[in-house]
């Protein structure tokens, strides 16, 4: 039964099933929140393996160093505007060494 399994192994049936109907259009909003680190490597590959496929997907984190791999483009938002939006090209060419360093430098709290 689906309600005797953990709030993480909840998460990853429903992106199963997701990902079982072929979608063209992935919206996921914190996907890895209740994952465990050991699964996470399993997702990352099956968004990867969704890119490649073609599928478009926006992906909401608090995490972005365990999920920067996978992007192509950051959108950061700041009391519901886009603060900036660029691809990792542009986001390397400015010379940021990692995400994180890029989304502290524009997001200081």
């Amino acid at each position: 039964k689906l309600s005797t399994l953990s709030k993480g192994n909840k998460e990853l049936v429903q992106l199963g099933f997701l990902i079982a109907n072929k979608p063209k259009f992935l919206l996921l909003d914190e996907p890895l929140a209740s994952i465990d680190v050991v699964k996470r490597d399993f997702i990352y590959e099956r968004i990867i393996d969704l890119q490649m496929a073609g599928v478009g997907i926006i992906i909401t984190s608090h995490i972005i160093s365990e999920i920067q791999e996978i992007f192509s483009r950051v959108v950061l938002l700041e009391n519901g505007a886009i603060k900036e939006d660029k691809s990792l090209e542009e986001i390397r060419e400015e010379g940021y060494t990692s995400l994180n360093e890029y989304v502290i430098s524009k997001l200081k709290v």
